[in-house]
C-alpha cells in the first residue's frame, strides 16, 4: 500500500471512531473505489448503518467480495440482521443472523440480534430458550451478557411473567449498572403495572446514561401521554423517527416536513398517516386546528379509509384532499406525520373543540347496507381481535395481550341480544363457533357475520350507523364509533394503550366511549363479567333501542 492510501484509511477509521460517520463514509467510499477488502467493506456499511442509510448500507454489503471467509462473512451477515431489524423485517433479519451463526456459532451480536428477533417476531418462548442456552454457555463473552439478560427479560414480559422479568432486569442491573436498555425495559413493566412514577424515574435513569437514547424517551412519552402530562409528553414523542426507519419519513425530493415556527396561512400542507388506522381516525381531527389556521389541508392515509374521511367535509372540516398512501398526492407546500400535530400546534389536552361527532356514514352506504341487517333491534356490535394495516414493531406482543377469542365472550353471547360480528378477517379456528352454537342453542337466530363483506371503513361506519351498542377490544374500529359518536365499550389490555390512561372509564378523547379494564394480565373474565352486567342494564334502559 501507499502512503496516501495509508493516511486516508487512517483518517477514515479515525472520523469513524469519533462519531463522525458522514465524512467517514465520503473516505470509504473513495478508498474502496481503488481497493475492495471485506474489512473496509463492512466498515463502509456500518457507518452507513449509523447514519441509518439503511439502503445504501444493504448495498454495500451486498457488494461483498465472495470467499471473504467465515471471519468477515458472520460479521456481514450479522449486520445485515440488525439493518433488517431496523426496517422491520424481522424474518429475514431472522435468516440473516442464522446466516451468520452457521459461519461463527460464538458471534455475540449475532445470538442477540437472533433472541430479540424472535421476540419481535412473535416466538418469545423460542427467543427465551435461545437466552437460556447462551445464559448457560461458557463460551458467552462479557459484553454479551447483560445484552442476553434483557433479551430474556423482553421474552418473559411478552409472556405476561412479569415477576420472572422483573428479576432478570434487576440482577442485570445489579451486575451491569450501565446497562441502559435494562433500565428502560424496567421502566416499560412499572409502567405497565401501574407504577407510573417509578416507571418515568427508570427511564430518567437510562437518560442520565445518554440523554438522546430514543427507546427511553419514547418510552418516557407514552408514560407521561398516560397520566394526562401531554406538552411534556408530545415533545418526547418525537424520538420515534429515532427507533425504527430513522428519521421522519420523505415523500419526495421537494415537499419538506413543515418546520416548527413556519406560519400556515395559505400554504397547502399535506397530513400523512403514520401507525394504525385507528391512530388516524384519532388524529385528523386536528386538521380542523390548521384549517381555522387558513392552511388547505390534504389527507394522505390508507386506501380504507379515503371514503370514510371524505365524511369530514358534513362535519365542518373542510379538508382539500384526501388522496391513498399508494396514489400520488398532490402538491403541497410541507408535509407533516399525523401524529406529530399536536406538538406541532403546541397543545396539550385533546382539543375542546373537536365536533362529534366528526365522521359518519355515507347516506347511499347505509341505505345499501340496512336491509343487509337482518336482526331486529337492539343490535350490538363485536369485535374481539385486532391486528395491524401499517405493520408497526411488537405487533406481535399487543396484539397477544389485547386480542379475544369468540368463545371467551360466550357469557355475553347467551344474554338474549343481536349480535353483529364486524370482525373484518371473520370467524378462527380458536373461536369454537361450533361448540358456541351447540352451547347456546339460541345463538344461531341471533347472530350475524357482516365483517368479512366490508370493503372499507365507509362500509363499517354504515353498519355501525344502525347498532345500538359496539363492544370491541382497543382496535379501529372502536376508535371510528366513538368518532361517530356512538355508544362504545372498549376492553383495555392490562397495562395497554397510553391514550386510555390507567384509571377510570372516561375517555379524554371520546365522550362516548366507556373503558372496561383488564385487571390481571392475561386474564378478562372478571372485565367480561362486569360487561355482562352492563350490557344487562343497557337493555333494560328505555333508550337502548334508537330509532
Amino acid at each position: 500500500m501507499n502512503p496516501d492510501f495509508d493516511d486516508r484509511l487512517e483518517q477514515a477509521v479515525s472520523l469513524h471512531r469519533s462519531g463522525q460517520f458522514a465524512q467517514a463514509c465520503e473516505h470509504y467510499a473513495a478508498i474502496r473505489s481503488n481497493f475492495e477488502h471485506p474489512g473496509l467493506t463492512i466498515n463502509h456499511a456500518r457507518a452507513l448503518f449509523q447514519l441509518k442509510r439503511y439502503d445504501e448500507a444493504l448495498e454495500v454489503l451486498g457488494a461483498m467480495i465472495e470467499g471473504a471467509g467465515a471471519h468477515f462473512g458472520a460479521l456481514a451477515a450479522s449486520l445485515r440482521g440488525r439493518i433488517l431489524r431496523e426496517l422491520g423485517e424481522g424474518q429475514t433479519a431472522i435468516v440473516a443472523f442464522q446466516e451468520a451463526l452457521k459461519l461463527d456459532p460464538e458471534h455475540g451480536d449475532a445470538q442477540v440480534g437472533l433472541a430479540k428477533s424472535l421476540r419481535e417476531t412473535g416466538n418469545p418462548l423460542e427467543s427465551l430458550s435461545l437466552c437460556s442456552q447462551l445464559l448457560t454457555s461458557a463460551m458467552l463473552s462479557e459484553d454479551m451478557k447483560p445484552k442476553v439478560l434483557v433479551a430474556a427479560a423482553q421474552a418473559f414480559r411478552d409472556l405476561g411473567r412479569l415477576d420472572e422479568s422483573m428479576r432478570f432486569l434487576e440482577n442485570c442491573l445489579k451486575l451491569y449498572p450501565s446497562e441502559i436498555e435494562a433500565w428502560t425495559t424496567l421502566g416499560i413493566i412499572l409502567v405497565s403495572l401501574g407504577e407510573v412514577e417509578h416507571g418515568i424515574g427508570s427511564f430518567d435513569r437510562a437518560l442520565a446514561i445518554d440523554p438522546d437514547y430514543p427507546f427511553a424517551q419514547w418510552n418516557k412519552s407514552l408514560a407521561l401521554l398516560s397520566i394526562g402530562n401531554y406538552a411534556e409528553g408530545w415533545r418526547l414523542y418525537e424520538a420515534r423517527w429515532q427507533l425504527r426507519g430513522g428519521a421522519v419519513p420523505e415523500l419526495h425530493a421537494d415537499l419538506p416536513c413543515l418546520p416548527a415556527n413556519q406560519a400556515i396561512d395559505s400554504l397547502d400542507i399535506l397530513l400523512v398517516a403514520e401507525q394504525g388506522l385507528g391512530d388516524c381516525i384519532q388524529f385528523v381531527r386536528y386538521a380542523a386546528i390548521f384549517i381555522q389556521q387558513g392552511a388547505r389541508v390534504h389527507l394522505h392515509v390508507p386506501k380504507v379509509l379515503v371514503r370514510l374521511f371524505a365524511s369530514l367535509q358534513r362535519h365542518a372540516i373542510g379538508v382539500a384532499s384526501i388522496t391513498a398512501l399508494d396514489d400520488l398526492p398532490p402538491r403541497a407546500d410541507f408535509f407533516l406525520p399525523m401524529m406529530s400535530l399536536p406538538t406541532r400546534l403546541g397543545l396539550g389536552h385533546p382539543p375542546d373543540s373537536t365536533p362529534f361527532p366528526y365522521l359518519s356514514a355515507n347516506h347511499e352506504k347505509i341505505a345499501t347496507w340496512k336491509p343487509r341487517l337482518s336482526l331486529p333491534r337492539p343490535r350490538v356490535g363485536l369485535v374481539w381481535y385486532g391486528g395491524s394495516a401499517i405493520q408497526m414493531t411488537g405487533q406481535e406482543t399487543i396484539n397477544q395481550f389485547r386480542n379475544l377469542d369468540l368463545w371467551q365472550l360466550s357469557s355475553l353471547l347467551s344474554l338474549e341480544v343481536n349480535f353483529i360480528g364486524l370482525q373484518q378477517g371473520g370467524l378462527r379456528d380458536e373461536d369454537r363457533f361450533g361448540a358456541l352454537l351447540a352451547d347456546i342453542p339460541t345463538l344461531s337466530s341471533r347472530w350475524q357475520l357482516l365483517g368479512p363483506l366490508l370493503e372499507d371503513f365507509d362500509d363499517t361506519a354504515a353498519v355501525i350507523q344502525e347498532l345500538d351498542l359496539v363492544i370491541s377490544v382497543d382496535t379501529s374500529v372502536a376508535h371510528l364509533a366513538a368518532a361517530m359518536n356512538k355508544p362504545v365499550w372498549m376492553l383495555h389490555r392490562h397495562g395497554g394503550c397510553w391514550r386510555w390512561m390507567h384509571k377510570g372509564q372516561n375517555s379524554d378523547w371520546y365522550p362516548s366511549m366507556r373503558i372496561f379494564r383488564q385487571n390481571n394480565p392475561q386474564n378478562w373474565n372478571e372485565t367480561i363479567d362486569e360487561i355482562r352486567e352492563a350490557l344487562e342494564r343497557f337493555l333494560l334502559a328505555p333508550t337502548a333501542v334508537q330509532a
